[in-house]
């Protein structure tokens, strides 16, 4: 990826430039992008330049009720295909989750530990799907 990075990065750089000026969506996606890095949701890589990153564009979806979604288009410099995660995630249905906390319950009323448990939590209000990378494995 690094190898490639420079070329690809110019390419993304170019058809950026060759857009010309920003509607408003561009201006509302920047505006967002901008509240994104101030709660920490996003932020600069360790390196800035550009040889040593991989660049993907960003763009603005308008979803139905005036919502705009950023959107990081990452399968553009091969990001994508370049890193994930082995665990597939299973959303388990409502019943499903409340037979669970109901198990929990009774085992912490009955006074035994809970200890060894993991799970997942999910960022339905922003439906980020990223992970992030360790700075020592970048």
């Amino acid at each position: 990826m690094r190898k490639l990075a420079k070329g690809l990065n110019k390419a993304i750089a170019s058809q950026l430039a060759a857009d010309g000026e920003q509607d408003e969506i561009e201006q509302q996606t920047w505006a967002k992008t901008q509240e994104e890095v101030a709660l920490g949701y996003i932020g600069p890589g360790h390196e800035s330049r550009t040889g040593q990153v991989l660049l993907a564009k960003r763009f603005g979806l308008l979803q139905r009720g005036g919502k705009l979604r950023g959107i990081d288009a990452c399968t553009i410099g091969g990001i994508n295909g370049a890193w994930g995660v082995v665990e597939k995630y299973k959303v388990h249905a409502i019943d499903e989750t409340a037979a669970f906390l109901t198990w929990m319950l009774q085992r912490c009323e009955q006074g035994i530990k809970l200890e060894g448990l993991s799970g997942r939590t999910y960022d339905m209000k922003h439906a980020y799907k990223q992970y992030g990378i360790a700075a020592g494995d970048r």
